[in-house]
């Protein structure tokens, strides 16, 4: 299984940094994933089954301390950091 890292923000020109700066884990076979609110992140959180989740926390639909917790608390996953 090939590692994920998620980034779940809704400003755009936030999501592009944090991408760039870890470009060079897609060279060691990372795939970053990018979702610009909560609920998309959740979402991908549900189907990709990241390792990694960059989550900010006042984000539109759906903010970073709800993702988190459904994440940890209804998902039951305690593996994401």
């Amino acid at each position: 299984m090939q590692p994920k890292v998620l980034i779940v923000d809704d400003e755009m020109h936030i999501r592009a940094l944090i991408e760039q700066t870890l470009e060079e884990l897609e060279d060691e076979g990372v795939d970053i994933l990018t979702a610009s609110n909560g609920q998309e992140g959740l979402r991908l959180i549900k189907a990709e089954h990241p390792q990694l989740v960059f989550l900010d926390v006042m984000m539109p639909r759906m903010n970073g301390f709800e993702v988190c917790h459904a994440v940890k608390n209804k998902m039951g996953r305690t593996d994401i950091y």
